[in-house]
């Protein structure tokens, strides 16, 4: 067997093995590339309000959600960026307490009011759960850990796959022969008209393609690939909370309010010279810390905020920071990642690319089942 024929079956066997996964996060990714806007007007009581006065601090939406769930603990809020927006806190049971019915909360900041609940990711279609649940399908298929290292593996074949694909759509590298597999013939029989789709479609949104099976596996097997790979030639520098040593049991209590903790992290970038504005708060209970995340000119993601302060709920100092550009080469490339998969590096024009992208990876994979149960069909037949 010729080395061309090889990577055509390798081609073949390891595109029909992937084909139905591709064909699920290819869906998937096209919707939840508007996950944020879709969900918003799907559920607009829960993620709208109408201003009124001024909002309350964090600290008092936070005892409001815990008040009103005794068996809960919130664990992350996220902040109103504009006035008609509602404040989004995630939560988890406390420590030797029953479980909690639902995991996320929707609050008006203007008068405390729950107006929203559900388990975020449970599995369902009405209009409040069906996009967090085609979020969680699209990079876990609903398998928890093992969903999330089968995808993993799912985009590493594909990644390799695709270096197999370029080489077998171009083997003369001719303007005619490029031209030849960029273009479609319309009026070509079925056969050869999903042929060409299926080629022309590949090389187009190639780039594309190589960058999320790519960005895949740096999310999906960051310990078992990526970072050992980027570990190759870059250190990646140590998350500040995990040399950080509580005092006492920080499960019991925060000893610095979530006021305090703010007032810290706000006089700190003051100081630094980052001019930045409040996004969200998350908590560390097995450590008694808290993360506070700022939206600045240094995030990657307008929607994100990505500009992190470390303070300590038991000192009130801040112990770590996590800017988007500091760090090492590594810890660039890798807050890069979730950017380039979702296409929010590059805004709107960026989500509607892998939009598109995802439709054409779900075509790509349909094509080749179709051109592989041709082949197969003809062979059966000629035996």
């Amino acid at each position: 067997m010729c080395f061309r024929n090889l990577l055509t079956v390798i081609h073949r066997y390891t595109g029909l093995a992937i084909a139905s996964f591709l064909i699920v996060v290819g869906i998937t990714g096209s919707v939840i590339a508007f996950a944020g806007e879709l969900d918003r007007a799907l559920n607009p009581n829960w993620f709208t309000v109408e201003p009124k006065g001024k909002q309350m601090p964090a600290s008092k939406m936070v005892m409001q959600v815990q008040e009103h769930f005794k068996n809960a603990r919130v664990e992350h809020i996220s902040l109103p960026k504009l006035p008609e927006d509602a404040a989004v806190l995630s939560l988890t049971s406390k420590r030797g307490a029953d479980p909690i019915v639902d995991d996320q909360v929707f609050l008006n900041p203007y008068t405390g009011d729950i107006i929203g609940q559900r388990v975020w990711g449970e599995l369902g279609l009405d209009r409040a759960r069906i996009i967090p649940f085609l979020y969680k399908l699209h990079y876990s298929l609903h398998l928890n850990k093992t969903g999330i290292l089968l995808l993993g593996v799912v985009s590493l074949i594909w990644f390799f796959d695709c270096f197999v694909g370029i080489y077998l759509a171009l083997p003369r590298y001719t303007w005619r022969s490029i031209k030849s597999s960029l273009s479609v013939k319309w009026n070509s029989g079925p056969a050869r008209f999903n042929f060409d789709v299926h080629r022309a479609t590949g090389l187009w949104i190639w780039l594309i393609l190589a960058m999320l099976a790519f960005t895949g596996v740096a999310m999906n097997l960051s310990t078992e690939v990526f970072r050992p790979a980027v570990e190759i030639f870059s250190n990646f520098s140590q998350w500040p909370e995990s040399n950080y040593s509580p005092q006492g049991d920080p499960e019991d209590k925060f000893k610095v309010t979530i006021d305090t903790a703010i007032k810290v992290a706000n006089e700190y970038l003051k100081k630094e010279g980052v001019s930045a504005k409040l996004g969200a708060i998350g908590f560390n209970h097995g450590k008694g810390t808290y993360r506070i995340r700022y939206h600045s000119s240094a995030d990657l993601m307008d929607q994100h905020p990505d500009t992190q302060i470390f303070v300590s709920g038991q000192t009130a100092e801040v112990f770590g920071r996590r800017i988007p550009g500091e760090g090492t080469t590594g810890d660039i490339i890798s807050e890069w990642q979730y950017p380039l998969h979702s296409g929010k590096a590059f805004g709107l024009a960026g989500r509607v690319l892998i939009c598109l992208s995802g439709i054409g990876v779900t075509v790509l994979s349909i094509t080749g089942v179709i051109i592989w149960g041709r082949k197969r069909a003809r062979r059966l037949k000629i035996t």
